[in-house]
């Protein structure tokens, strides 16, 4: 009995040891099912890195639990590393032999490698140190210089193999160099050497594809691949003993689509696209190996469901029984409706991202005591995403340039999903299932979270040894011809097409007499014959998760390959807030355990958003009170009232120890920069106002946030007020020359709602504007400009075509000055985008506009630009104060305090004038001016 419990205490001790936070594999359950099943950790699984590439040269990433090579190989899909060849002249020059490209450059010492040549026909190409933008990673033998050329030479042997020699010192020699084969065939990355004997920057593998007459250099220049590949595969990562990703076992292939010379390694034109065409011919050709894609990219979404990309993947699935897809959700978080694409593919996995209690505690040294869903973890709404969420935050593989391990993003989270599925189909083993049973099977055994509604979480935390047992019981019986179900349903306002019911709009919602239809069509698997589908046919049972939403029918009927409609409705919902459940429809035909997960085989929510109102019977003015624990979000949903021209947000804290941020997200779900931050040592309020554009018919979200760093609840307050001033002209354009030098306007302006307005009315003259309307325009997009003395910055406002923006798969911004170096380098997150550009000195820059389009033979956009250029000193409107009664128009006189002078050609004048209330509300009206012709 004392040898059993030494050994048990031992066990413990040693199991406690190797159970590290930092990378936490035990909120999904992993570190138990690999305990438990020790020979299903991953292994005969590869998992395809779709990202900005993977360095297998660092601790964690270069073998398995097996001593087998961990990265088999690599692609790059970016561009990045593009080595294109030419077919080399041979010459001779003091006895010695070289090689020389068609620009002249030479690479001396190839004699010796002649005799291997099939056909003493040599290719030749040159990397260029310089190439890169971060002096960081510029050196890659470790000279201490960063303009290295290193040249290659490319010829095909004997057996018919293409073989490369490579400069890997850059002295343009290759008498010292050796032959290399493929990284899929050598499996080794490549050694650079310098007499200084510095560490390499990150790994190097050399990949030679002469079908398209190039050869690249594969590295990752960003580490956010490598970190995802460690999170989803690492082994004794960093050499520590047991440290490990979520399935060790299994294998990775890198597919590089992000750039490092983009904004946030940004995918590139036709990468992403091209990833998921190398996908789908290794799945044909390795039909019985199981292929789980994880990727972590993807841009804001104007119209879910509707990008290119979205039906690239659900295609991908539906095609292939061993393909398995994660999708991150993306960190535009906390505002519904916030999921990115391509992201909002039905049949992929979309992961959101957990700050676990644990990671919290050992990563940011951070005040929660149990797990939260992080702020910034795009929500679903639109759509039926997340299906579930995981542990976004770890310490994970890096380059060696980069010394600090940790990332937080939903790009962490997801590929702790992808690594819980290779875990699930390494002990499936042969009896493998597809990518419909694997995604019920995770999403029905998943924990949800307490505090949270579906859109924040799906299904909740993914719990892999639930799943397994779960996934047992659906490989027993598996349905022959029907794989999955698609889920359409119409919400108004909004895309046609949606996977989710979403009312979003004055508080309705759909009732008993017009209740809402969800439509139901089977996904076939392709073996299935024609005279299968027409004999196909399926009941079900259908049941709510929660007692407001209500189905009118209790059984549906599904035959051959139609669609089977569902009518939902709600009942009693009326205190303001966010109400979402779930429709589920389960196999009819057995009595016992009908409504067990294994049974179910579809699922719909229905989100419902009452806001709150301020009308005239509260003076359009609205407070409320909360109190908020630490690591806590909190909503506020405001409906605008109709003829509301302004709105001002005031927070206000209720003690010393408040401190948290707000943002507001617009109907559509975009968030509206300018985040507020309250701080009860510091502030008294914080103010966040609106108007004119910005502020649009709908119902407007507010987030507050009581950040996992602080230590106490946030208590504070929150008042709405509108305003419902009207100005005609409602862009003021004419101003007169009545009183030498001071310009006047008038303005007539009434008062639409019940309340008195006493204003105080102030202004300026901001600076220069300009619109430019792109129309049909291809490729990329330059335009040059300049900034003298007077003025400080210039604003750039983007607006795309919400079309056009379906079809990208990155959209980068830069300002490059006149040497060519970028100062700004930043990407559209969604079809609008605001860029500010503060020059350190006057001079001439260019503004560069870098679409990547998910297929460049499809390439034309369309975008508004407005540019403005702000002065340094502003011409202010004399000041002056007036009350505006119900109803009641009133012309006020509008006066610049001196003469500006003309904008140049091509631009006008721009400036506003404020109509600031005197009240505490802090309410603005804002009358745009826009100067276009001389003054009068």
């Amino acid at each position: 009995m004392r040898s059993f419990f030494y050994l048990f205490s031992l066990a413990f001790i040693l199991t406690a040891q190797n159970s590290y936070t930092f990378l936490d594999r035990q909120a999904i359950g992993a570190d138990i099912f690999t305990r438990a099943h020790p020979d299903h950790d991953g292994r005969g699984v590869i998992i395809m890195v779709i990202d900005s590439g993977v360095d297998m040269s660092v601790p964690g990433l270069r073998d398995t639990p097996r001593d087998t090579v961990k990265v088999i190989d690599v692609r790059d899909f970016s561009g990045e590393g593009d080595i294109p060849l030419d077919p080399a002249e041979s010459g001779r020059e003091n006895n010695e032999e070289f090689l020389q490209a068609p620009d002249g450059r030479r690479l001396y010492g190839h004699g010796s490698f002649l005799a291997l040549s099939a056909d003493s026909l040599f290719y030749i190409g040159f990397f260029e140190e310089k190439q890169f933008i971060n002096p960081q990673f510029a050196d890659l033998n470790g000279n201490g210089r960063r303009d290295d050329s290193y040249g290659l030479a490319v010829f095909l042997d004997s057996s018919d193999v293409w073989r490369a020699v490579v400069d890997l010192d850059g002295d343009g020699n290759l008498h010292d160099e050796k032959v290399l084969r493929d990284y899929a065939q050598s499996r080794r990355p490549l050694k650079f050497r310098s007499p200084g004997r510095r560490p390499a920057p990150f790994g190097v593998a050399l990949k030679v594809d002469m079908d398209e007459e190039k050869a690249f250099f594969h590295f990752d220049a960003g580490g956010h691949g490598t970190h995802v590949a460690g999170i989803a595969a690492g082994h004794n990562i960093g050499h520590m003993e047991g440290f490990d990703g979520i399935a060790p076992g299994a294998q990775i292939i890198s597919l590089k689509i992000g750039d490092e010379r983009l904004s946030g390694a940004a995918t590139t034109g036709n990468s992403m696209r091209r990833a998921y065409e190398f996908i789908d011919e290794y799945a044909r050709t390795h039909p019985e190996q199981p292929i789980v894609a994880t990727m972590s990219y993807g841009i804001g979404a104007e119209e879910e469901g509707a990008s290119v990309m979205e039906y690239q993947i659900n295609d991908l699935i539906e095609s292939h029984n061993n393909v398995y897809v994660c999708l991150s959700a993306g960190n535009e978080g906390p505002g519904l409706s916030s999921i990115g694409l391509p992201s909002t593919a039905e049949h992929a996995l979309t992961v959101g991202a957990v700050n676990t209690a644990r990671n919290a505690r050992d990563n940011f040294a951070a005040h929660i005591t149990t797990d939260k869903i992080f702020a910034f973890s795009s929500r679903g709404g639109e759509t039926a995403k997340p299906d579930v969420v995981a542990p976004g935050s770890a310490l994970s593989t890096v380059p060696p340039y980069d010394g600090y391990g940790i990332k937080s993003g939903t790009s962490m989270a997801t590929p702790q999903a992808a690594g819980a599925m290779a875990l699930l189909l390494s002990a499936s083993g042969k009896n493998q299932p597809d990518m419909f049973m694997l995604k019920r099977a995770l999403r029905y055994s998943a924990r949800a979270i307490k505090g949270y509604a579906l859109p924040d979480q799906g299904y909740g935390m993914i719990q892999v040894p639930a799943a397994w047992k779960l996934l047992q019981q659906m490989l027993h019986k598996p349905d022959p011809l029907i794989r999955g179900y698609a889920i359409r349903t119409f919400n108004p306002g909004y895309s046609p097409g949606s996977t989710a019911g979403y009312w979003r709009s004055a508080g309705l919602f759909p009732t008993i007499r017009k209740p809402q239809s969800f439509f139901v069509s089977p996904v076939f698997a392709d073996s299935v014959t024609p005279e299968q589908k027409q004999e196909a046919m399926r009941a079900f049972r259908l049941k709510s998760s929660a007692p407001w939403l209500k189905t009118v029918q209790k059984n549906i009927l599904l035959k051959q390959d139609n669609s089977a409609e569902i009518s939902v409705y709600a009942e009693g919902l009326r205190k303001p807030g966010l109400y979402s459940a779930r429709v589920e429809g389960y196999l009819s035909g057995g009595f016992f355990n009908a409504s067990a997960a294994r049974n179910r085989v579809f699922d719909f929510p229905l989100t419902v958003i009452i806001p709150h109102f301020a009308g005239r019977e509260t003076d359009y003015r609205l407070r409320l009170t909360h109190s908020l624990d630490v690591g806590d979000v909190r909503r506020d949903f405001i409906r605008i009232p109709t003829g509301a021209t302004s709105m001002a947000l005031t927070l206000k804290p209720g003690d010393e120890q408040c401190r948290l941020s707000a943002t507001l997200f617009d109907p559509a779900g975009h968030e509206i920069m300018g985040s507020l931050y309250l701080d009860g040592k510091r502030t008294t309020r914080a103010v966040k106002r609106l108007g004119g554009p910005q502020l649009e018919p709908g119902i407007y979200e507010i987030t507050y946030y009581n950040a996992p760093g602080h230590t106490e609840t946030a208590r504070f307050s929150s008042t709405l007020a509108f305003g419902g001033l009207q100005s005609t002209p409602r862009v003021l354009r004419r101003f007169s020359l009545r009183d030498q030098d001071k310009p006047r306007a008038t303005l007539k302006i009434v008062n639409r709602f019940s309340t008195v307005y006493r204003a105080s009315i102030r202004g300026q003259l901001e600076g220069i504007q300009k619109k430019i309307r792109l129309r049909g325009h291809k490729g990329d997009y330059s335009q040059g400009f300049e900034i003298t003395d007077r003025y400080k910055n210039v604003v750039f406002n983007l607006e795309m075509n919400k079309r056009d923006f379906n079809r990208l798969t990155d959209f980068v911004i830069r300002v490059k000055d006149i040497d060519d170096r970028i100062l700004v380098n930043t990407a559209m997150t969604n079809a609008k985008m605001e860029v500010v550009f503060t020059p350190e000195s006057s001079g001439a820059y260019t503004l560069e506009l870098l679409p990547a389009f998910s297929d460049d033979n499809q390439d034309q956009w369309s975008m508004d630009i407005k540019q403005s250029f702000n002065y340094f000193k502003t011409i202010r409107i004399e000041s002056s104060r007036e009350t505006f009664y119900p109803d009641v128009n009133k012309t006020i006189d509008i006066r610049l305090q001196k003469m500006p002078q003309m904008a140049p050609e091509g631009y006008y004048l721009y400036g506003a004038v404020w109509l600031d209330s005197r009240e505490m509300d802090a309410l603005r009206t804002t009358i745009p001016i826009e100067i276009r012709t001389r003054i009068e």
